[in-house]
Formats: C-alpha cells, structure tokens, sequence
C-alpha cells in the first residue's frame, strides 16, 4: 500500500506515460507541445525571414520521428530520404552527375539549414557565397576582364547547385547558357548553329567564365586560339608571310566566331569584305576594263591568309594565261615577261590590256629596243640610260643626295608603267 501511495502521489502526466504502451503515432498536437518545451532553443528561430514549412507549422515529425525520454533529434529516415519526400528535385540527375556534396547521402544540410535562415531557399550564407565554404575564388587581381556573374558571386547564373549533366555543372548546354543573357549572339537563329570546334555548341571552347587576361574572356589571343583548332592554317601561317590583317586583328577581322552563316563563316561576301580595307582596288574594279578573275571572286588569285611572295606573283598570272602562245609572244615583242604587274594592273585599268594609267612614253610607243637591246640584257640599273633622256635630279625634295646614293632609278619608278604619278612604284 505504501508504494501504490507513493505511484499516486505523482503528477497524472508522468503516471500516464508509465502506464500506457509506447506509441510511436503521437499526434501532432503532443509532438508540437513535447518539443516544443524540450528544445525551445530551436523555435526562437521562428522570426527568420524564411521558415522551412514543417517548422513553421511546429510539424516536426514531417521529418523527425518521436524519441520519447532519449533526448536528441532523431530523423524519420536518412537525410536523403527525409528531403526527397518532399523535394524531388534530384530524381531525374543521374547519381554520376550529383555535386559532390549530394553523392554523400544527398546532404542537403551541407548548404542549407533543415529550419529557418534568412537567406533565399534557406541557405547557410548569402546568395552563392556558400559555394565559397568549398570552391576557392580564383584570384582577379591583375586580370582585365571578369564575367560579372563572377565578380557579384551569383553562381547560380551559370551552374545548376544540386547537379547536372551538363560540362561544369552548367545549368544547361553553354552554347544555350550563354545566349540566354548574349542573344545578340544567335543573330535570331537556333544555337545548334553556333559555331565549334567539336559540334556541342560549347562556349567554353574559347571563353572562360570567370576570368580572363584577354578581351572577351577569351582563354588565349587570336590568331593562336583559333589555330589551336585549324591545325592546317596554323601550318600555312607558319611556313609563310600572314595576312596583315591577322597579324593587327586575328581571325575576327574577317570571319564572325559565333554563328555560322556558311562554310567559311565570312562576315560579309567577297570582294565586298576585302574593300573593307582595301578600298583603292575597289576604284580599279569599276573601270571601264575589270580583271575578269576579280568577278569571280578575290579568292581566284589570293590565299586569304597568306601573302604571296614575288616569286608566286611572277607565277601567279601563268595558271590562266599561256604565255608560250603565239599571240601571246607577237604581243609582247616575243620577250618573255618576268613580272606581268610592271605593265598591268591584276584588277582594273581605263586602259585596254589592263594597262597601268601612267605609262613611260618608250613603252607606250611600243619602241623597247630604246632602253633594251635585242639578244642582251641591258644594264638598267645603270642610270646613264634614264639620263639619255632625263636631267639628272637636282638633289633637293625627293632627290636628297644622302637618301638616293645607293639606289637605282627604277628602285623607285617604273621603267613601264604605273598608276601613280612620276611612274612610281
């Protein structure tokens, strides 16, 4: 009697819980009051900006189950399991393709608190500064140019958090990644036309995305970037004198980088791009006698990349000209031309023949034997013959004796023809 008086004598709270069979359905107003009064430490965090609904709702056993006098937190599952009840945001991301702190039973509490925070999406820190707990920040000092999304820490902009399939954990293909905030690029076209190396449209061929010593972020200057790729250009560059044009601006000059409108991606048709630059040989084009090769294109007699030596512009007008004709001999006096461009001009002329305008009066006459001698070659460095006809020059103006001791006459004019003034070069 004196125990049974002793067991009354307790509070009827503590008599029930001894009396009645562990339960493991409590009902949610009990699990709100009994954690309630155990862990009030916790539901101070109710003035948070962001509440994770269960807490909000004091729901606690959404996610934890009932641990009786066993004082601690104790989940209804696994961390993976008890999140992706909910949030079934990772079924589709295959586990290879996971951010590594999800391969670790989807850890979803590496990044965000289970409760509140006053972070979006309740996140540890601000924004995408909780990506810098486990990625260092590469150094920017000393470097030009910095992607903004990089330098305002919004990583998100660009990465997907949880994981992807997807190079770099891009949210999506970068081809389509980028174009979401460069449209420009696209030109109103399908990104499948964007133009790289390996056909995956991936901006990040040339680009990289955070920083870069080089306009535009990209990972090395031009030419060198391109012809990391167009390994039979890089040779040809090598192995000869580079287009001036590649040498100032590197490919860009000429070719668009991004969308591909065609084979060669041009920025605009030729010859209207090489008029671009070379605008005098547009006037030499609309004479009255064009070169026909030049309608059908620069490209007929030029590399686009390469500039010809002299020994191939000697060579060049041979491929469609047979200068071993018997026309061809009559009408050049049968001498052989060493150099069909000290007499003609390769796009254009007024004068039929594609003559040069300005012609020297023996060649125009037709009377070479004054200068040239049948059978032999003249001395014509020697400017006794230019003298038979010209006063020596005064040497005053162009004619400094100091800057024309060493030189011939036809250093610097054109013992032929010429479309500049005074027959010069």
């Amino acid at each position: 009697m004196v125990r049974l008086r002793k067991f009354v004598s307790l509070p009827i709270t503590i008599i029930l819980l001894f009396l009645s069979p562990p339960d493991s359905s409590v009902s949610s107003s009990d699990s709100e009051k009994n954690c309630t009064e155990c862990h009030p430490d916790y539901f101070k965090n109710l003035s948070a900006k962001n509440l994770h609904k269960p807490f909000k709702e004091k729901k606690c056993l959404e996610c934890h189950i009932f641990h009786g006098f066993d004082n601690r937190q104790v989940l209804a599952g696994t961390v993976s399991q008890v999140c992706s009840y909910c949030h079934n945001l990772l079924d589709e991301i295959p586990p290879d393709a996971l951010h590594y702190p999800l391969t670790e039973d989807y850890s979803c509490v590496e990044c965000h608190n289970p409760h509140s925070s006053d972070n979006r999406d309740l996140l540890k820190l601000p924004g995408s500064m909780v990506c810098l707990e486990c990625h260092d920040a590469p150094p920017t000092k000393g470097l030009t140019f910095v992607h903004p999304p990089y330098a305002d820490i919004t990583c998100t902009e660009c990465h997907a958090p949880h994981g992807s399939t997807f190079g770099t954990m891009f949210q999506m293909p970068a081809g389509y990644l980028c174009a979401s905030c460069h449209p420009q690029i696209l030109n109103g076209e399908e990104p499948p036309r964007l133009h790289s190396a390996d056909d995956i449209h991936s901006c990040d061929r040339c680009h990289l995305g955070h920083t870069s010593e080089y306009r535009k972020l990209l990972s090395n200057k031009t030419p060198e970037l391109c012809l990391g790729c167009h390994d039979e250009l890089n040779n040809l560059i090598k192995q000869s004198l580079p287009h001036s044009a590649i040498e100032i601006e590197g490919c860009v000059a000429c070719h668009t980088p991004h969308f591909i409108k065609d084979r060669s991606s041009l920025i605009l048709k030729t010859p209207g791009l090489c008029f671009e630059c070379h605008s005098e040989i547009q006037g030499f084009t609309d004479m009255e006698y064009p070169h026909a090769a030049v309608e059908d294109g620069c490209e007929t007699c030029h590399d686009p990349h390469i500039q010809l030596s002299d020994d191939e512009k000697a060579e060049l007008c041979v491929n469609c000209h047979d200068i071993e004709d018997g026309d061809f001999q009559k009408r050049h006096l049968n001498l052989t031309p060493s150099f069909c461009f000290s007499c003609h001009d390769p796009h254009g002329s007024s004068e039929e023949k594609l003559l040069k305008i300005n012609q020297h009066p023996p060649f125009m006459e037709r009377e070479c034997e004054s200068c040239h001698k049948q059978q032999e070659k003249s001395e014509l460095r020697n400017d006794s013959l230019c003298l038979d006809c010209h006063d020596q020059p005064e040497p005053s103006g162009g004619h400094k004796a100091s800057s024309v001791a060493d030189l011939a006459c036809i250093d610097c004019h054109s013992p032929h023809a010429s479309n500049r003034n005074s027959l010069l070069r």
